[in-house]
């Protein structure tokens, strides 16, 4: 299996700017408040761990799952821009 770099750096791009971590510090601030430093440590930690492996069964076994369901990449990006686009005009609440 070959990893595109290029593709790599777009994917992260992405989804560092949908996720936005900086903006995501204060809701890990008010879920973790009244824990102690290490408890908050100890959940930071655990959800590294949580996302990491989400992201590696992603890229090594997410083709093959697409294909168990018979949805290729393009019908997946599809869904996932009318899902957003959906959002915009739609949203929640």
């Amino acid at each position: 299996m070959v990893i595109d770099f290029t593709f790599s750096m777009k994917v992260f791009s992405s989804l560092f700017a949908i996720m936005n971590p900086i903006a995501n510090i204060p809701v890990f601030i008010s879920l973790t408040e009244g824990l102690s430093d290490g408890k908050k440590r100890a959940v930071a930690a655990t959800t590294f761990i949580g996302v990491t492996i989400g992201c590696v069964i992603s890229v090594t076994l997410g083709e093959a799952i697409l294909n168990v369901f018979g949805v290729s990449i393009d019908d997946f990006r599809l869904a996932g821009g009318l899902h957003r686009t959906s959002g915009a005009f739609c949203p929640p609440g």
